[in-house]
């Protein structure tokens, strides 16, 4: 009985790890209706994180499937794979779109609508990791969101946008 779930379980894992894969258009499509024209365009991000998960999670499930383990485990490995690609794919279907738009934010993979952005700041000098250069925006009912740019010029100019849009949000800015 546990070979027949077994098999289920890879047999759902493969096609939605497909459907996973091929909704990245149709995200990046609905995502940039939501936001509507753009207003400015940061420099894209780097595709190799996406792109070597995409490619390694069947691994891992082939992996649990060859790998004699208890079937809980094998399925527990499909689940995070699955789980891997989706973020992944998350992420892959706004790299190259991400910016202010003028309607909100797209940023790893999602879109944060102006309507539910309370307030935007840069990130505090504590709140530097690295160097890196953050902007927070307090966004209503999930708290306080850090996005990462390449340097502080992009994060101003983003900063600068926003306010542009949204000049309510300035208040909130310190």
């Amino acid at each position: 009985m546990d070979t027949t779930i077994t098999k289920t379980v890879y047999a759902a894992s493969a096609v939605l790890y497909a459907l996973l894969v091929l909704t990245i258009f149709l995200r990046k499509k609905l995502i940039l209706k939501r936001a509507g024209k753009c207003v400015l365009s940061v420099r894209p991000r780097s595709a190799k994180f996406s792109a070597s998960i995409i490619v390694c999670a069947p691994f891992i499930m082939l992996f649990s499937a060859f790998v004699d383990l208890r079937f809980y485990f094998k399925w527990m490995l499909c689940a995070v794979a699955l789980l891997a690609t989706e973020i992944a794919v998350r992420e892959a279907s706004t790299l190259r779109s991400s910016g202010v738009y003028e309607n909100g934010i797209v940023t790893e993979g999602e879109v944060i609508l102006f309507t539910h952005i309370s307030g935007a700041k840069k990130g505090s000098e504590t709140g530097e990791i690295r160097g890196e250069c953050i902007a927070e925006l307090e966004v209503r009912g999930k708290g306080m969101r850090r996005i990462t740019y390449a340097d502080e010029g992009e994060r101003d100019a983003v900063l600068k946008a926003i306010f542009e849009c949204c000049p309510q949000l300035k208040r909130g800015m310190v």
